[in-house]
């Protein structure tokens, strides 16, 4: 009996030295890792001495049966005692600190400009000021990290604590020593692992900890064994999640889409600034020119556009099935000159499919997305990968066939709805504009080119808007460096103030002058391509793009070209090039751009075409940190991932429109049919019911199809088991 109690007290002891080596590697994991992403200087042997020594003091408070809070309180004095001590030293070494952590960011985001330091003084200044910031960042670094693993023993709250730090430095590609990484990556899994036996006994939990810290660690050694550093090339799917990585950066920092692809287009303005990634993949098979729209807006506060409210929408009923407004363009056109186009969102805002114009009305025109509305197509089932069938003949006289029977009912119903909406004016809006009308007519008049191949009923509304771009280029200068504006509204400052902008400023403006004039007009974010010949290619964030979509009765949305340069968007040149090209602009235009010089001398290395993928200006060894940081950022985001969606999907299955919530619903039932579900007929018509019909779902048929969900769903999760349940809840969120 004595023995066993012995055994049981040893192994008790032995978990909690672990507990502590968990808590121990964590904090060094974190310190070492601030040093070395953000580049500050450091002694690392007195570092290690402070991750050491407050791991213990940390360990000794938070193990106390009792005062504990007195302890803490004990430790906020002291800390306030060094503070004061050393404020001084503080001062004098905080513009080393700042200028560490901002210059890493400054390079790797172009955010703003580095911090230019006076000479010498990293050299004097840098490891004491790096070595006694972060010194004092440990004490409170240390209760933090032991309050998450000794007392909550909750991987996501260590992560939430760990990692933020991090993040920065991370999204601008600058990385924590590998050792650093790895000690981190063994705290996080450990506690991860220990969570599956929270449950037990405190002597199984011991047990537990003593097996699993050394196993990862062996397995993290193996790892890095394996695959060493400076002869590691990394596959495809190692420079998505990179590229994933950086996206989510360039969300975060807002330095993509500053054109706007976003249901609401905040208009604060500000020089553009790209990062050069990846947003889109597009595999054609038709070269050239094309735009790639998004969101499109209604309604122009003064600082911003706005979709229209969904009452607008309630007595509408045109905009389902084949009479969506999104292929009139394609329904008029004799020349059936279809085409095939596949788009995957890679890191550009999802809420909407990027689609080309004239979409075709053909079976499988339009896969895994729906129509909202007249603004935009919407991904169903949070797929990102899309393939739609659309038409490139130009509009001409002789080709141009008016619509006839219901489409053309389902056109003029729309039609009214257009000139209901797409006319409105900001209040004093031409009176403000008085300057640049004055100035306006002083010009000679612009010439808009040869129309005559153009159906005559719609050449003096597109002259009208070529005409307006004519008269904003002559009045006013491109530039991509324009500032914000002063909190004034946005067109009138861009007309009449500062006279300088980008594609924002004259899609906005060009928009408020062509309704001035009576022709619906609505602004249009998205991506400008160019194709250099059939195939796929990527689309960088630089080419995101605003242009304007004049209403052509009879005929549908109409892109027009309004930033100087931009070229005519009627029929857009098919520009050959050389297929390594990648063209990106400042601010993109169907003409060809010459192509940006690459950061960094390519390798003479030559990888293998469809296996690998080595990084552009990078080394191996950033491939396994990115990997292992995105794992770490998945670890910290999976629970506000899983209640977002979560959300997301009540929000959806809510929608005041029936047929919305329907189709919604039904693609949830979808994507739950792998795992044991089932859809009846009645889902099946209802379903295309609501994706096909231009009527409206009765409220018993939505509620019948929530239903049928609701009940197919708990079926699942009863009769699931325990670890296929836990995965397409928590993983796949499948409901």
């Amino acid at each position: 009996m004595s023995t066993g109690k012995t055994t049981h007290r040893l192994w008790c002891i032995l978990g909690r030295l672990n507990e502590a080596l968990v808590l121990l590697l964590a904090l060094s994991g974190l310190l070492f890792g601030l040093a070395t992403a953000y580049g500050i200087q450091t002694d690392t042997v007195v570092l290690a001495v402070c991750c050491l020594g407050f791991t213990a003091y940390s360990y000794a408070v938070l193990s106390l049966p009792r005062y504990r809070w007195a302890a803490l309180l004990l430790t906020a004095l002291g800390y306030v005692l060094a503070l004061k001590h050393y404020w001084q030293a503080l001062l004098e070494s905080d513009l080393y600190l700042y200028g560490a952590v901002v210059n890493t960011l400054a390079d790797g985001l172009g955010l703003f400009d580095p911090i230019e330091l006076p000479a010498g003084y990293i050299a004097e200044q840098g490891t004491r000021a790096g070595t006694l910031w972060l010194g004092l960042l440990a004490v409170g670094f240390a209760l933090l990290l032991g309050w998450t693993i000794l007392c909550r023993r909750s991987t996501l709250l260590t992560a939430l604590a760990a990692l933020p730090p991090l993040i920065p430095a991370l999204l601008a590609e600058s990385f924590p020593a590998w050792g650093a990484v790895m000690a981190l990556t063994a705290s996080l899994l450990v506690l991860a692992l220990g969570s599956l036996v929270r449950h037990s006994s405190a002597a199984d939990r011991s047990r537990f900890t003593a097996v699993s810290l050394p196993t990862v660690a062996l397995l993290l050694f193996f790892l890095t064994a394996a695959l060493p550093e400076d002869s590691y090339r990394f596959p495809r799917w190692a420079a998505q999640a990179q590229n994933t990585l950086i996206n989510l950066g360039s969300k975060l920092t807002r330095t993509v889409l500053t054109a706007g692809s976003d249901e609401r287009v905040p208009l604060s303005g500000g020089p553009l600034r790209y990062t050069g990634r990846t947003l889109l993949h597009v595999t054609a098979d038709q070269p050239g020119s094309l735009y790639l729209r998004g969101y499109s807006s209604a309604v122009y506060t003064g600082v911003s556009w706005e979709p229209l409210d969904e009452s607008a929408y309630q007595h509408l009923t045109s905009l389902s099935g084949l009479e969506n407004p999104f292929y009139f363009p394609a329904l008029v056109n004799l020349q059936k000159d279809f085409h095939t186009i596949t788009v995957e969102n890679l890191g550009a805002p999802n809420g909407c499919v990027y689609i080309p114009y004239q979409l075709a009305p053909v079976s499988g025109g339009v896969e895994n997305a729906g129509f909202v509305g007249d603004t935009h197509l919407a991904p169903l089932a949070g797929s990102h990968i899309h393939t739609m069938v659309y038409s490139c003949a130009p509009l001409r006289e002789d080709t141009f066939d008016p619509l006839t029977g219901v489409a053309a009912d389902a056109e003029a119903a729309y039609r009214e709805f257009v000139y209901r909406n797409y006319l409105t004016l900001p209040e004093g809006f031409y009176e403000g504009i008085r300057p640049w009308r004055e100035l306006a007519q002083t010009l000679p008049p612009p010439d808009t080119g040869d129309l005559s191949e153009l159906p005559a009923l719609y050449r003096e509304p597109i002259r009208q808007a070529l005409t307006v771009a004519a008269l904003l280029d002559m009045t006013t200068e491109y530039d991509a460096q324009t500032p914000a504006a002063p909190g004034e509204d946005f067109v009138l400052h861009f007309l009449t103030a500062s006279r300088r902008g980008y594609c924002m400023h004259y899609a906005s403006a060009a928009t408020l002058l062509l309704r001035a004039q009576g022709i619906p007009a609505r602004y249009v974010g998205g991506f400008a391509a160019l194709l250099p010949e059939a195939g796929g290619f990527d689309i960088p964030d630089s080419a995101a793009h605003a242009w304007v979509e004049i209403y052509l009765d009879g005929y549908g949305w109409y892109p027009v070209e309004v930033t100087p340069g931009g070229g005519e968007m009627a029929e857009p040149p098919i520009t050959p090039a050389e297929p390594n090209d990648v063209p990106t602009t400042d601010d993109p235009q169907p003409e060809p751009p010459v192509p940006d010089e690459p950061d960094e001398p390519e390798s003479l290395d030559t990888p293998e075409p469809e296996e690998e993928a080595p990084r552009p200006g990078g080394s191996g060894a950033d491939a396994i940190r990115i990997a292992v940081g995105a794992t770490l950022l998945m670890l910290c985001l999976l629970a506000a991932r899983r209640a977002l969606l979560c959300r997301r999907r009540r929000r959806r299955l809510n929608d005041p429109n029936p047929n919305r919530a329907a189709i919604h619903a039904y693609s949830c039932l979808q994507r739950l049919l792998p795992w044991g579900a089932h859809c009846d007929e009645q889902m099946e018509s209802l379903a295309r019911k609501a994706m096909f019909s231009q009527h409206t779902l009765t409220a018993d048929e939505r509620t019948a199809m929530l239903e049928y969900l609701n009940r197919e769903t708990a079926r699942l999760d009863r009769e699931l088991p325990r670890l296929k349940r836990l995965w397409i809840r928590y993983l796949l969120v499948l409901y």
